[in-house]
């Protein structure tokens, strides 16, 4: 407390409660340590930050409801590839905040959040005429083509002609004027073209002019936040590669 009114610090890190828990030895001196210093702070012009290892037995309840905010942070391992990290807001005290899980990375420099996707932030104009596939016939089927805002999922056994379709609807809008982007997960871009054109659907005049984004991802190096920030605010017709 000498130090803080000395220095009169903007920020101050306590590193962390595991120690203060060691230090006080009982619960109630805990608790009554941890609110001497909620109150020695509140007069004091400074935003504090408590770490927390959450080494003691089970979440500390107590200190929750001294805190201002909680924050949580996570990781955690899958069977493959890197380790996912994630946060979400325990609480914010007189603040509204997006709830829900939101993944994040460790970077140079400090942290970099993806604040999880809600759709309805993300509503667009646009004509609800349906739009064709590049083929007469399966836009019978469809009843005249594809509903713009809608989301088609095409499913079957590998060599069935899923990329095949895929490709064709999306270079029937590209040859209308639009605008695509192709995100593949589990197919070399090099295939994917080389392959296209020998079926005359050659993609590299659409990317050299700029109007197809084609994007190969790693899904075992990206978190589905990271991918959504990166990549999907700048997609106008999405065609995700289905497996």
């Amino acid at each position: 407390m000498a130090k803080v009114d000395e220095l009169r610090p903007k920020r101050v890190v306590i590193d962390s409660l595991s120690e203060l828990r060691l230090l006080a030895q009982s619960p109630i001196r805990y608790r009554r340590q941890i609110l001497a210093l909620k109150h020695f702070f509140s007069t004091r012009a400074c935003t504090v930050l408590f770490l927390d290892d959450k080494s003691g037995s089970g979440n500390d309840l107590q200190l929750h409801s001294i805190a201002h905010g909680v924050v949580s942070l996570e990781q955690t391992l899958s069977g493959f590839g890197a380790q996912r990290r994630r946060l979400h807001v325990v609480k914010m005290r007189g603040v509204r905040y997006r709830g829900g899980y939101h993944d994040f990375e460790i970077e140079r420099g400090g942290l970099c959040v993806y604040p999880r996707l809600i759709a309805s932030e993300h509503v667009m104009k646009y004509s609800d005429d349906a739009v064709s596939t590049g083929s007469v016939e399966l836009d019978t089927l469809l009843g005249g083509g594809l509903i713009p805002g809608t989301a088609t999922l095409l499913t079957g056994p590998a060599g069935v002609g899923k990329t095949t379709a895929s490709v064709q609807s999306m270079l029937a809008a590209l040859k209308r004027g639009e605008r695509a982007a192709y995100f593949l997960f589990d197919e070399r871009l090099p295939t994917l073209l080389k392959r296209s054109a020998s079926l005359g659907m050659d993609l590299m005049p659409y990317v050299d002019n700029g109007q197809l984004e084609l994007r190969a991802i790693d899904p075992a190096e990206m978190s589905p936040g990271s991918f959504r920030a990166q990549y999907a605010p700048r997609s106008r017709n999405m065609v995700p590669r289905s497996s």
